[in-house]
This record gives structure tokens, C-alpha cells and sequence, in this order.
């Protein structure tokens, strides 16, 4: 765990408004079920992912330099649930990147899209394989996969910031 690549979660954080409004619209963006849900998955994953890094800086360091390793343990536990949240939040990353290189009206050129799709479903799996079954060697891919997913999503929000 400790700490998100590039603390993706204040970057989503701070288009969670913009994603509200991009939810009720109506607009293109949420034209299917698949982006609205991945719109929704993208709000409720931000706020899941920041519990997590905020509950990892506070109450599992104070233990980790207290000693407590029992406490610290069930902490670490509920971080590491939590930080599934994350691996959902690169799915609907990876849906949405996904729809924008199918959509003619895209606000990012194809190839960008294409490559956030891509980060979205690498970080995913680098979650999975490294955390669900504990393949070490893929906790690189996940995390370099969340530096490019999280670029990408900045990319996007500051688009979509621009444009509406």
C-alpha cells in the first residue's frame, strides 16, 4: 500500500464535482449505462481511495512506530480491503477512456484515450495479480500503470473542466 502512485485520489477528488454534473446532464458522457456507472464508480472510488491513504498515513503509522503489530495488523488489513477501491476506480478509468476512443466527439485525441484505456485495465491487473494473488513483480506494473492512468484521468478532468 503505502500511498497511491501520484495520489490519484486527490486528482480525482478534484473533478468529482465536474463528474457530478457530467452525471446528470444528460450529456454524451453518460450516453450508456456502461459510463454512468463507471462515472458513479469513479466518485465512489475517490472518496474510498482517499479513506485509504488518509488511514494509512494517520492511524497505521502511529502503530506502525508505536509497535503495536496486532492493531497494526487489522489496520493494515481494512487498508488493503479498502484499497480494492482502487482497483475498481481503474476499471471505470478504463471504461471511460475506453468510450472516448469510440466516440467522434471526443475531447482527447484517440491515441490518448486508447492509452488511459490500456492504464486503466494494466493497473487492474497489476492490482489483482499482485495483491489478490500475490505475484510480487506485478505490483510494478500496477504501479506504473496508475502513474499513466492517473496523468491520463488529470488530462481528461482539466479537458472536461475546459470544455464545459
Amino acid at each position: 500500500m503505502g500511498g497511491r502512485p501520484l495520489d490519484c485520489s486527490r486528482l480525482i477528488l478534484l473533478f468529482r464535482r465536474r463528474g457530478v454534473l457530467v452525471l446528470v446532464s444528460g450529456s454524451r458522457l453518460t450516453s450508456t449505462g456502461k459510463t454512468i456507472s463507471a462515472w458513479a464508480v469513479v466518485l465512489v472510488g475517490a472518496l474510498w481511495t482517499l479513506t485509504t491513504a488518509v488511514t494509512e498515513v494517520t492511524v497505521i503509522a502511529g502503530l506502525a512506530a508505536s509497535g503495536d503489530l496486532s492493531q497494526f495488523e487489522a489496520w493494515w488489513s481494512f487498508a488493503e480491503g479498502n484499497g480494492n477501491g482502487f482497483s475498481l476506480l481503474a476499471v471505470a478509468v478504463a471504461v471511460l477512456a475506453w468510450n472516448e476512443t469510440r466516440d467522434p466527439q471526443r475531447l482527447v485525441p484517440k491515441w490518448s484515450a486508447a492509452v488511459g484505456a490500456g492504464a486503466g485495465l494494466a493497473s487492474f491487473a497489476g492490482w489483482a495479480l499482485g495483491v489478490w494473488f500475490d505475484i510480487g513483480p506485478a505490483n510494478l506494473l500496477w504501479v506504473l500503470a496508475s502513474e499513466v492512468m492517473c496523468v491520463w484521468l488529470a488530462w481528461f478532468g482539466t479537458v472536461l473542466a475546459r470544455t464545459s
